[in-house]
């Protein structure tokens, strides 16, 4: 047993921090890196950084930039840009062979189409109220749907200018926090 030199409290000899002050002990012996003899008793101690302070400042900072950038890469998000999404000038609705689809077919056959694209994607929604065609996205002549469910819920539906008319589907309060777009209004 030995005594703390910071609290004068009894402690373990194979002690590194004290129980009691919560202070890092000083550790004694030959070839220290910082070597301080005055002011201390007269013990030689090793500098030594309070890593347990230090930890978990960096564990929240990665945990910060990692959600911060697996938001503006688009995680399950609807576009990988941090920018508000423009309407693309140089793509028509029809050079989206899914999006033309789309715009060819009646309500109802849109709200069941676009519900089954939430439906696989794992969106709730039991029943489509309204669809609303926001217009082609760049540089990626994607395009934007929204969908307004019976429970409330409204999504931003990305169709993808691909052979498939795959998507990308967010929340409309999420897709706005994004993307500063509103669902339901013209690019």
């Amino acid at each position: 047993m030995k005594n703390c030199p910071f609290c004068a409290e009894t402690i373990q000899d194979e002690a590194v921090i004290c129980r009691f002050c919560q202070r890092d002990l000083p550790e004694t012996g030959i070839g220290t890196d910082a070597v301080s003899a005055a002011g201390n008793g007269g013990l030689i101690t090793q500098s030594r950084h309070r890593s347990w302070i230090l930890w978990p400042l960096l564990f929240a900072a990665v945990v910060l930039a990692v959600f911060l950038l697996g938001n503006r890469r688009g995680h399950d998000g609807v576009i990988s840009s941090p920018d508000r999404p423009q309407a693309y000038s140089g793509l028509t609705p029809t050079d989206n062979p899914a999006n033309e689809m789309l715009l060819r077919a009646s309500q109802s056959e849109r709200a069941r189409v676009l519900l089954g694209a939430l439906e696989t994607s794992g969106k709730p929604c039991e029943t489509v109220v309204s669809t609303y065609y926001q217009g082609i996205l760049e540089p990626t002549g994607a395009a934007l749907w929204n969908v307004e469910c019976a429970v409330g819920r409204s999504y931003a539906v990305l169709i993808m200018n691909d052979n498939g008319g795959s998507t990308r589907i967010m929340p409309c309060e999420q897709y706005h926090l994004t993307t500063g777009t509103k669902c339901f209004e013209p690019l």
